[in-house]
Order: structure tokens, then sequence, then C-alpha cells
């Protein structure tokens, strides 16, 4: 049984971060809040990420400092983290990011005044040359996560710009998966049983956008695997959502990640032939699950009509519409 409880934990893996690690770690050392604990699980970085987790832990002693035996990736470190959480509420930080000085005791409280499961609040992303705030509906009561998903127009598909109870998370045996895209998982997991769900018009997380992160790295085998067992895993998941609020909410989830397996495929350039055998499975794959569900498509009242025509004719066609209006 944990003791020295305390009122909220952060939990932050660390690999290969010495550029953002310092700021990312002076927004959680000086937070308005002082009853809290700052879990760091090194995950075998190679840099000087260590020493700057040592040097801090060294001045802070609600610092607790984890280590990886091999490499695993940010989601089984946040696992490990949790295993070692005493915090009444848990809030998950990219080492690369920072957060509002008064983040913590902002939706603490409002976590507290509620007793919520889940509390979501907004954020900004912060490019080289502007930072831009990101906008969200708003909850005028505390819902279900199924109503959660029901009213939102689309899905965040992050962890960090929530307030997580910790209980919820440990009574549901709730974990992350290996794969990039583990906070997709988890959330649609999560928000199948939580009982207690609000969202408060509060920015708080500053997003870095980088050009070497996980999500702008070229494409390798990784995003192709991981893209087909996200689809497989949201497949389950809808249809254990099937006949509740939020189904189609569930449905377009999965669904959007046809085409951006399209865009993963259309990029990877295999270098060997073990990777172009895995490129023409994951175009087999695809052109299955796309079939399977194109009724699914039509009927889906989250997605708009010509979203649904362009996904209906081919999630590589929707994949190369959507590339050219991001840039």
């Amino acid at each position: 049984m944990k003791t020295g409880r305390v009122a909220v934990t952060i939990i932050v893996p660390v690999y290969n971060v010495e550029q953002y690690l310092r700021k990312c770690l002076e927004s959680l050392v000086n937070q308005t809040l002082r009853d809290l604990e700052i879990i760091l699980v090194n995950d075998c970085s190679t840099d000087h990420s260590e020493d700057i987790i040592l040097e801090y832990k060294n001045k802070d002693s609600r610092i607790v400092y984890l280590e990886q035996g091999i490499n695993q990736g940010q989601g089984l470190a946040r696992n490990y983290a949790m295993g070692k959480a005493k915090g009444e509420y848990t809030l998950f930080v990219d080492s690369d990011d920072y957060i509002a000085l008064d983040a913590v005791e902002t939706l603490y409280l409002k976590a507290k005044e509620l007793n919520l499961d889940i509390l979501e609040a907004n954020y900004y992303k912060v490019y080289q040359t502007y930072i831009e705030k990101q906008k969200n509906v708003l909850f005028t009561e505390v819902l279900t996560g199924n109503e959660y998903f029901e009213i939102i127009p689309y899905t965040v598909g992050v962890i960090w710009n929530k307030l997580w109870r910790t209980k919820f998370i440990t009574d549901n045996n709730l974990r992350f998966v290996k794969e990039i895209f583990e906070d997709v998982i988890f959330i649609s997991k999560s928000t199948l049983v939580a009982k207690r769900v609000f969202r408060v018009n509060y920015a708080f997380y500053y997003y870095n956008i980088r050009d070497n992160s996980t999500m702008t790295s070229k494409v390798s085998r990784n995003h192709i695997e991981s893209q087909i067992k996200l689809i497989k895993s949201l497949e389950v998941i809808y249809k254990e959502s099937m006949g509740v609020k939020g189904s189609d909410q569930r449905l377009k989830t999965l669904l959007y990640t046809f085409p951006s397996l399209a865009n993963f495929i259309t990029n990877f350039k295999p270098e060997y032939k073990q990777e172009q055998n895995l490129k023409t499975e994951a175009m087999f794959f695809l052109k299955e699950k796309h079939n399977l569900y194109k009724r699914e498509i039509i009927n889906c009242k989250k997605i708009g009509f010509k979203q649904k025509i362009l996904l209906f004719i081919s999630p590589y066609l929707m994949s190369f519409v959507l590339s050219k209006i991001k840039s």
C-alpha cells in the first residue's frame, strides 16, 4: 500500500531531450501547488538528460527518479511510473513541453470540486516563431465518458491536456501500449468507463512542435506497424461501444485512421525486401478494412459530407487532400 499521499503526481518520460528538459522541469518544480511529486522516467537517454535530471533531483526532494533497463518508449515509461504514483490525481507531461505555473493548482481544485475522473483543458501549440491556442467545445455539466464522446466534434487524442484521477486509472487497469499512438488507445478505453468528465476553458499546456518529434519524423516500419495495431484496437473499442452514446465519435476516430495509414504507406520508402513485404501487407490490410466499413462511412453522423465522399472513394485520396490543406 502506498504511503505519503500527495495531491498530484506529474509523470514525465525522458528520452534524449537535453535541449528542452530544463524548461520543462522549471515549469514543474515552480508550480504554485507545492503538494505534488514529479516522477521522471529515464528511458535510456544517451545525451545529457540524466545529468539534468540528477541536478534537479538534488535540489528538489519531490522529484522521484526512475530508470528503464532498456528503451521501451514513453507509453511503457508512463506505466512504470504509474506503479509508483502517490498522487490523488495524475498529470502526464512530455519532457520537451512545459506547463503554466498555476496549472496543477487550477486543475486540481476544479477536479476536486467536481469529483472528476478526467478533467480536460485547452493547450497551446508552440512553433519556432509563434504560439497558437487550441480551442475546444466547453461543457456546462459533468458528463460520462460516453456522453463526452457524443458531444465533441472531434477527439483530441492526447493525454497531456487532461488531469486524471489516479484511482480511476488503477481501478480500471488502464495501461499504455508500446506503440507510437498509445495516447489514442488510452483515451478511447478510459472514456468507455469514465463516470465523471469535464472540460474547462483554461489553457495550461505548451506543446512544442519540433521537426524531429515522433509525429513529424520520417516514416518507418514502426509507423506502419503501430498504425495497423491502432486500427485493430480502435475497431475492438468501437464494437464495444455500439448502441451507446459516443459510438459515432468512436467510429469516426476509427475511420480517420484509414487515411493516416494511407499517408504512411504512400511515404514509406522500403530499403529491403522485408520492408517491401510489410508495405504490401499494409496495402491489403487497408483495402480490406476500407471495403468492410464503406457503409459505416456513409452512415457516420460525425463525418462531414465532403469528408464522407473523399473517404468513401479512397483513404489515399482523403490523405492527399488533407495533406494539401495542411500544407
